[in-house]
């Protein structure tokens, strides 16, 4: 096999920025404080794509259902 066609054990990819990174703590943390307000991951990530239209966040950003 060639080099260039060899995958390493390294695990590529993007990092999360520390803007949605924030945003997801803060969903996860109210879920935490009040139980009805809780959110998945699906609707966590609606949410970061609302701001995306907002302008706040670039959607190259955000992160997959997945990921969350």
């Amino acid at each position: 096999m060639l080099k260039g066609n060899q995958k390493l054990g390294g695990r590529g990819g993007k990092r999360i920025k520390k803007e949605v990174k924030a945003l997801l703590e803060l969903f996860f943390l109210n879920g935490n404080h009040r139980s009805k307000d809780r959110m998945n991951a699906r609707s966590m990530r609606d949410e970061l794509l609302k701001h995306v239209k907002a302008g706040e966040l670039e959607e190259e950003d955000i992160p997959k259902v997945n990921t969350i």
